[in-house]
């Protein structure tokens, strides 16, 4: 009887368990393995492709940000410490009473404020959020490229919905680790690279007209309008008879 019931359970736990192989492909990828992408799908990489490369622009703008602050102040401390070694050097401590009292207090003035740019490069920690900026902008322009070259740069066969699907997981897994790593962005900050962004785009956009334009110009310069070309081969065909009955009556 313990036998039986359990080939039993046994014979109804396996179909559901085990069920059909194409059933369970599809449903641990979401896709069948040979179902060509549709137009949604472009239009959802076009729109992960404008939010990945507008991130790219305000993080490249936060990386720039901090750089410059970082630089700034390590260069005014550099050149702080500078003038307090030719302050030192040059100045008159020997001759004593006030000129030396003058050279100390001038001394500890430029020392203090060197120590002042360090410590507070130190604490607003410009060159770490710099460099944190700086490779997550590196990440996401790698994460542009490769749905560009998947979708523009396809040689071969249609892009399958499964190649886009785990594209799109890897860059979820990416960006998530990413965000973890990223300081917070400001919102003056975040504005001021999404002004970047449209400025580069126009940029683009301008770019590009005058390129077309130029060469339909160039176009019209090299190629003879139909009507033109006609009138041409007419009028070469009129001075080539002309040509001909001269010479005959010669």
């Amino acid at each position: 009887a313990i036998l039986a019931l359990a080939e039993a359970s046994a014979s109804l736990a396996v179909p559901h368990l085990r069920g059909d192989s194409r059933a369970l492909r599809l449903g641990s990828n979401m896709f069948d393995d040979d179902e060509v992408a549709v137009a949604s799908d472009f239009a959802k990489i076009e729109a992960l492709k404008r939010s990945i490369s507008q991130r790219q622009a305000v993080y490249s703008y936060c990386a720039g940000y901090y750089s410059r602050r970082y630089h700034f102040m390590t260069i005014l401390a550099a050149t702080l410490a500078v003038a307090i070694c030719i302050l030192v050097s040059l100045w008159p401590f020997a001759e004593g009473g006030d000129i030396q009292v003058a050279g100390q207090i001038v001394v500890a003035f430029f020392s203090g404020l060197c120590t002042l740019m360090i410590a507070c490069s130190a604490l607003l920690g410009h060159d770490v959020k710099m460099a944190a900026f700086d490779a997550a902008a590196k990440q996401l322009e790698s994460m542009g490229d490769r749905l560009q070259f998947l979708t523009g740069y396809r040689v071969g066969g249609p892009v399958l919905r499964c190649e886009i699907q785990r594209l799109i997981s890897s860059i979820e897994d990416r960006m998530s680790d990413m965000n973890g790593h990223v300081p917070a962005v400001s919102g003056s900050l975040w504005m001021a690279g999404c002004k970047t962004e449209e400025q580069s785009l126009d940029f683009q956009k301008r770019q590009a007209a005058e390129k077309q334009a130029n060469s339909r110009r160039d176009g019209l310069h090299t190629q003879r309008p139909p009507r033109l070309a006609a009138a041409c081969t007419l009028v070469s065909a009129d001075l080539q008879r002309h040509v001909a009955v001269r010479e005959a009556h010669v």
